[in-house]
């Protein structure tokens, strides 16, 4: 888990951060409001990343390095779900749960059309193959 502490004093902060530290934490420290936000704003770019793809939320869309990909609103929420959750296997009912907000059912191929829509979309971006079938469980975004 990551904790940020902000604390104008140095040596409260340092002791804090010491014993976060020993007790398992990813700790960042910062001595003032300004520091904090742009930890925190860096933190969120670097969640909303992964490899060449970064997730724009103001445009509902996505770069691969300097170029932009449109996306429809569910191509993006399914997108940014595997960028969220990068090298997890995401099962097909809570992908369907997260994305739509039920499941489809057994007999539904409503995940695999859009998974095929960003795949093409990302690689004519230039992105690599990192969307990948888990046959019978679901989907993983990793490196190939």
């Amino acid at each position: 888990m990551r904790v940020l502490v902000v604390d104008e004093d140095r040596a409260g902060r340092d002791a804090l951060r010491r014993r976060l530290t020993l007790g398992g934490y990813d700790v960042r420290v910062a001595e003032d409001g300004e520091e904090a936000l742009e930890l925190l704003v860096e933190d969120i770019s670097d969640s909303l990343s992964f490899a060449e793809i970064r997730l724009d939320p103001a445009a509902q869309g996505a770069w691969v390095g300097e170029r932009f990909i449109e996306l429809t609103p569910t191509e993006y929420r399914l997108l940014a779900l595997l960028v969220l959750n990068a090298r997890r296997v995401l099962s097909h009912e809570l992908i369907y749960d997260r994305v739509w907000g039920y499941d489809f059912g057994p007999a539904s191929n409503a995940i695999r059309v859009y998974v095929g829509y960003l795949r093409r979309k990302l690689e004519l971006a230039g992105a690599r193959g990192l969307i990948q079938t888990v046959r019978g469980f679901g989907y993983v975004l990793r490196e190939p």
